[in-house]
């Protein structure tokens, strides 16, 4: 193992502080797990990693007390193997490739503040290499995890990047509300309250390995006649994230075998980079919010589905993305002040009698992007985060 730390860091006593909702992740993971046939330059890796540091000082820092992160550039463990007999294809056979590969981050470590909020392991496998990443969530969303790993890419080509934003005055702060008068005011928006037995199971299951995960691989074809075939319909034009999340939770109702009154919503994860006004698309940081559509049911056609989830999202980004910055604050205070409710019903999401579907896109992240100067990689195992549905590249895209 090396510890790599940043180049140059202009001041190391300045400190990154965690906001309500950066420790609410704090005993979550985020992992990347990148395969690549062509050769990397170990040096130039090396190098590159140094130099990126220098952009994202809090992932070389250590939390202090769970509240801030002392950007003191104690510096980030990398860990070279060599799995001579070992090819590539058995990486696919894996149980469990994204932990396989990667030492990973002890939580409890991260919290004493004894270790970096971000853990790397080159692979040399027979046939190529094997680059996986974990970093905190506390300090990167998903937006900002991808965006790291194509500024390193970036930067090993000697190519410029756009400097990323470490400024957490950036994101819409807490509401300044006291315990009655949030409760009062989430009432108010029907946002919904977690039982403190789900909140216990949750916990639980967070940290078992029991999740049944499922693909279903919808071909650009298929998307492009899927989007002909509203269009003829309603006479819209929907984007990606409209067709594929319409789609899905008609899917579901399908194989929920649910009757034709039964209703249903969809939640998808918002990305609040340039939908607010103060906050730029470079912001590092957990920057997302939730737009949960109306109700709909299974003897609704994919079209008037789709209409309903575009609407929900058209009005979560007006006036500036009013709403969501709305929703955020509240949120956060909710947050601070150990309330239990939040915008959508979470207990909804599971069990017995499930009625929202809830949607994570990754398809506008560079995730194929990540090229260290000799090539792309030719598979990325998306993250194991819990979302109930997830939308991303397959390896025959990149392909094809």
């Amino acid at each position: 193992m090396e510890i790599i730390r940043a180049e140059a860091i202009q001041d190391v006593r300045e400190k990154w502080m965690l906001l309500p909702t950066d420790k609410a992740c704090l005993d979550l993971l985020i992992k990347g797990t990148w395969i690549y046939s062509c050769e990397i330059d170990l040096a130039d890796f090396k190098k590159s990693l140094g130099k990126l540091l220098s952009y994202y000082p809090h992932l070389s820092g250590r939390l202090i007390e769970s509240s801030y992160i002392e950007m003191n550039n104690e510096g980030v463990p990398l860990h070279l193997f060599a799995y001579e007999n070992t090819p590539i294809e058995d990486i696919y056979k894996e149980k469990n490739p994204l932990d396989s590969y990667n030492p990973g981050i002890s939580i409890a470590q991260l919290k004493k503040g004894k270790i970096a909020p971000l853990s790397i392991q080159l692979s040399k496998m027979s046939d190529g290499y094997l680059l996986s990443v974990h970093a905190s969530h506390a300090c990167l969303d998903g937006n900002s995890f991808y965006a790291f790993m194509k500024n390193w890419a970036d930067i090993a080509q000697q190519q410029s990047i756009d400097p990323p934003l470490l400024n957490q005055q950036l994101i819409p702060q807490p509401v300044k509300l006291d315990k009655v008068q949030l409760l009062k005011e989430v009432k108010l928006k029907n946002w919904h309250k977690i039982s403190w037995k789900f909140i216990a199971k949750a916990i639980v299951q967070q940290f078992q390995k029991s999740s049944k995960i499922e693909s279903l691989f919808i071909s650009n074809a298929n998307l492009i006649a899927m989007r002909n075939a509203i269009k003829a319909h309603n006479g819209e034009t929907y984007g990606r994230h409209v067709l594929l999340s319409s789609f899905v939770s008609k899917f579901s109702m399908h194989i929920l075998n649910s009757s034709s009154n039964q209703n249903f919503r969809q939640i998808s994860v918002v990305d609040i980079r340039q939908r607010i006004a103060s906050l730029p698309e470079t912001f590092v940081g957990n920057a997302t919010a939730h737009s949960i559509s109306p109700e709909f049911s299974n003897s609704q056609n994919l079209a008037e589905i789709a209409e309903k989830i575009n609407q929900s999202l058209i009005d979560s980004f007006k006036n500036n993305g009013q709403e969501l910055s709305d929703s955020v604050q509240l949120n956060s205070r909710a947050i601070e002040l150990q309330i239990p409710y939040v915008p959508f019903d979470v207990e909804a999401m599971e069990g017995n009698n499930i009625s929202s579907f809830y949607c994570n896109n990754l398809l506008k992240f560079p995730v194929y992007d990540v090229d260290f100067g000799s090539g792309k990689p030719i598979y990325v195992f998306p993250n194991d985060l819990k979302d109930q549905i997830k939308f991303g590249l397959r390896r025959k895209q990149l392909r094809e």
